[in-house]
């Protein structure tokens, strides 16, 4: 049992070291080696049993500047399925349906962020700006 509480240990700091070193890459333009950074910490984070939803965020936000927005979408749900009151994940999902024409949908998960967080000015920002093109029939 003391062996299997040390390992916990060691994989819980694995994961705080592991998604530091995806955000170093991430300052760095590094987009491949922050996700692959940030797939090791949440494999970490899930090995310690404690999944991490800023994990899968951040991975997220390294898929989205890699314009591979299907994957930052799932990431987002990850992360939201861990804490869903984790506005930051709604934000991201929203701007990759946006990338992805989903207008709809971002619109559903921004109005879900300001539920959470109503004085957010990003999500109130996306939420009008998809509101006023929808009006002016743009989308």
């Amino acid at each position: 049992m003391e062996a299997f509480i040390s390992n916990m240990e060691d994989d819980e700091k694995e994961y705080e070291v592991l998604r530091q070193e995806g955000n170093e890459a991430y300052k760095k333009k590094d987009y491949d080696e922050a996700v692959d950074c940030y797939t090791d910490a949440i494999e970490a984070a899930e090995r310690a049993g404690e999944p991490q939803a800023a994990i899968f965020a951040n991975r997220a936000a390294a898929y989205m500047m890699q314009n591979n927005f299907k994957k930052a979408i799932l990431d987002c749900q990850a992360a939201i399925r861990i804490d869903d009151k984790y506005v930051k994940a709604y934000q991201r999902a929203g701007k990759c349906m946006v990338e992805l024409g989903e207008y709809t949908r971002a619109s559903d998960f921004y109005s879900t962020g300001l539920e959470l967080d109503p004085k957010n000015k990003d999500l109130k920002k996306e939420l009008n700006l998809i509101k006023y093109l929808k009006v002016r029939r743009c989308i």
